[in-house]
């Protein structure tokens, strides 16, 4: 499986898989930030900035704004003023929950 990493110069915000062809995009990358967010690649409070996953990812920004929404919907994300989505913080019992 091919990682990429979605740190700029002198940040660590966690690495991705790589996006499965046979789903649709919007469901991929929903998966994707959905494991990477509970694997803790993506650490609580990282900005989810829709441009830099868009190109992290090489997909367009409609579908990374629509499964950052649905992150939101999921509770692993949260909406901050004059911040944008960051991940939630999740404890242990919340990830067994979850999966």
């Amino acid at each position: 499986m091919v990682k990429r990493s979605l740190a700029r110069k002198g940040e660590e915000l966690g690495v991705l898989p790589q996006l499965d062809a046979s789903v649709r995009i919007v469901d991929r990358v929903h998966a994707t930030l959905h494991e990477a967010i509970l694997a803790g690649s993506l650490e609580p409070g990282s900005q989810l900035s829709v441009p830099e996953l868009s190109r992290r990812l090489n997909v367009s920004r409609s579908p990374v704004r629509e499964a950052v929404l649905q992150l939101v919907a999921d509770g692993l994300a949260v909406e901050q003023p004059r911040k944008g989505v960051v991940v939630s913080t999740i404890d242990h019992e919340d990830i067994a929950e979850i999966q």
